[in-house]
């Protein structure tokens, strides 16, 4: 009986280590495939403990930071913010401990990042929370957004020289009273204008002054005629 009872215990036994190296080789198998991505992503990804101490950075975090390969483990993540942002970040940090809640996870949202020699620019982050054994980690997906804002920056300034541009010019629209004889024009505020005068005032167009042919023929004959021939012993020229 106490064999029995023995060898039960073994049997138990070997299939609890048997279930632990599955889930071992699984955990192993999970985080060659986490490594193999990571290495090749293009975008930086930095993981942290629950006390806000990275653990693993890819190369392209290094890259990104202006930082040698290893410098960053066991550093605060408020390492790799401005000043300005990391008494904010630890307190964050401190209440996510506190609570086990963050509005940040799962989210995307854009703020500052500094390299090694002191240059910052601006960086999207997408955070994500998992659970190893009892330890809670925090990965972020960093993605260098410094393109992306000088073109809106470009944008933002084409759009509002667009929009001066288009304040200051006037258009004409709607009906205006003409005289029928001598061709002054009314104005809102019963004034009669000369056309080319309202038009100026009006509008971003301009006036010079010449004369046509038919004006030219009924008020100055004699020059209109010179004129013409001049123009007729040209073309037999």
């Amino acid at each position: 009986m106490i064999a029995m009872t023995a060898d039960n215990s073994y049997k138990e036994l070997l299939k609890k280590i048997k279930a632990l190296e599955k889930e071992a080789a699984a955990h192993i198998d999970s985080e060659t495939k986490f490594r193999s991505v990571a290495q090749s992503a293009k975008d930086a990804i930095i993981t942290a403990d629950k006390g806000g101490k990275i653990v693993f950075c890819n190369p392209a975090a290094y890259k990104m930071f202006g930082h040698r390969e290893g410098e960053l483990i066991g550093q605060s993540v408020s390492f790799l913010m401005p000043q300005r942002f990391r008494a904010a970040h630890e307190r964050g940090m401190a209440q996510v401990v506190a609570t086990g809640k963050s509005n940040l996870i799962d989210e995307t949202i854009e703020l500052f990042g500094i390299t090694e020699a002191g240059s910052e620019f601006p960086v999207e982050l997408s955070l994500s929370t998992w659970v190893s054994g009892d330890h809670r980690f925090y990965t972020g997906i960093i993605r260098d957004i410094s393109e992306r804002k000088q073109h809106e920056k470009e944008r933002d300034a084409l759009i509002d020289n667009l929009k001066n541009s288009l304040a200051k010019v006037r258009k004409l629209s709607g009906l205006l009273p003409i005289c029928a004889s001598c061709k002054k024009i009314r104005d809102d505020k019963g004034y009669w204008n000369q056309i080319e005068a309202y038009i100026r005032d009006h509008s971003e167009a301009e006036f010079s002054h010449g004369i046509c042919p038919e004006c030219s023929e009924k008020l100055y004959p004699e020059y209109h005629h010179q004129q013409i021939k001049k123009a007729e012993r040209s073309g037999k020229n």
